[in-house]
């Protein structure tokens, strides 16, 4: 349950994130782009004049739709810093205006020079430049926005500092809340544990008194076809509920480094007898030193299940292979099957049985714990029936 909680907390988290990132980044690229416009009018009324800002013919010159704001302030021509140079078909160039602090007039013209050929943009981070043709002519103006573009960078500063800020808030009162939310999961959880435990415990008394019970009537001489059938169905009870209780004890598993490889082999190795004498072919590979972190035991007991699943429904092939794949494990067993194609991945609910489970041993149970320990160890695993090949892929 504290893993569910902590995905919870991570991706509303992530959630929040994506959220601020888009509608931020939509803020920042919507002042820039308006800066980037306002920069451009004052090109253009400075191209107007031919390199330089027109004589104003009164009052209403700077007169405009935004009102006395940007571009169109009256202030603009005495506030705005820039520098025109104008170049013939030679490449010969003429400073036409420069009132520049920043640059001298020969950096100035340098960087008009490397400019000729472009038509607008940006060059030094926040000269905005534009380069238009008269008379002959090849003009580049270039004006310093920086002043303009302060704003417009604070803005930028303070998205990035709100967004972590935002995200770090949101982790601490998800953690918060989360406790809260989870509360009554965490009593189920709980709860069941202790159910699972108890049912456990009294199964095994009731249990053990039968097969006791089966004993005494072996040792008076008679019944032995009711005490088998007894001990058969005791033996039935019996690996249910150790399997139940198994998958309870996931969360309480020795987290160390494990050689899959040689837990697969030794499992193969071991199981291969019980292939041959129901007449299944049986292949087993596994490269060396395919090392994991988890509970060898339970890792063990999952590769075993992979087999004894293969064992009872395989027609006449199986196979279990153990491959390294960009630093993971990867587990593929499969086997023939007369099912039909499909993705039958409610074969890993608890106590699930596909059509060709009809008279075969078994509780629903076997791959359900598959299921529980490869999500233990964080793993993922898919299924599928195609072409008559029943394949169960684990990574881990």
């Amino acid at each position: 349950m504290d893993k569910i909680r902590k995905k919870f907390v991570l991706y509303a988290a992530l959630a929040v994130l994506i959220m601020l990132t888009v509608l931020l980044s939509v803020i920042n690229v919507m002042n820039f782009t308006m800066a980037a416009q306002d920069a451009d009018r004052v090109n253009g009324m400075i191209a107007a004049g031919d390199g330089r800002f027109a004589e104003p013919k009164g009052p209403e010159s700077f007169t405009g739709k935004n009102g006395p704001m940007g571009p169109d302030s009256p202030e603009t021509k005495a506030s705005v810093r820039y520098f025109t140079y104008r170049f013939n078909k030679s490449g010969e160039s003429e400073q036409v205006a420069y009132f520049m602090s920043a640059i001298d007039e020969k950096e100035a013209e340098t960087i008009a020079a490397s400019l000729i050929k472009e038509k607008t943009g940006w060059v030094r981070t926040t000269y905005r430049y534009r380069v238009y043709r008269h008379d002959g002519f090849n003009y580049v103006t270039v004006i310093d926005y920086g002043r303009e573009l302060l704003p417009a960078y604070r803005v930028l500063v303070i998205s990035i500092s709100g967004t972590v800020v935002c995200v770090l808030i949101s982790v601490a009162l998800l953690f918060a809340a989360g406790k809260k939310l989870f509360a009554p999961l965490e009593e189920a959880e709980r709860k069941q544990k202790n159910f699972i435990k108890e049912a456990e415990a009294g199964f095994k008394v009731p249990l053990t008194v039968i097969n006791a019970d089966a004993d005494m009537i072996e040792q008076e001489g008679c019944c032995y076809e009711y005490t088998k059938s007894i001990r058969r169905q005791v033996r039935k009870l019996t690996e249910l509920t150790n399997q139940l209780y198994t998958v309870d004890l996931l969360d309480e598993k020795n987290v160390a480094e494990c050689d899959l490889s040689m837990i697969v082999t030794s499992v193969c190795d071991a199981v291969k007898h019980d292939f041959a004498q129901n007449g299944i072919e049986f292949e087993c590979s596994a490269d060396p030193s395919v090392t994991v972190k988890g509970d060898a035991a339970m890792l063990h007991k999952m590769i075993a299940e992979l087999t004894e699943n293969a064992r009872k429904f395989s027609i006449g092939k199986a196979s279990l292979t153990l491959r390294s794949e960009n630093g993971k494990a990867v587990i593929t067993a499969e086997n023939d099957t007369d099912l039909p194609d499909c993705v039958p991945e409610q074969i890993f609910d608890r106590f699930t049985r596909l059509g060709n489970a009809s008279g075969k041993p078994g509780s629903g149970l076997g791959l359900s714990y598959v299921k529980d320990i490869v999500k233990a160890h964080n793993g993922r695993m898919s299924v599928s029936v195609a072409g008559g090949l029943f394949t169960l892929r684990i990574t881990i």
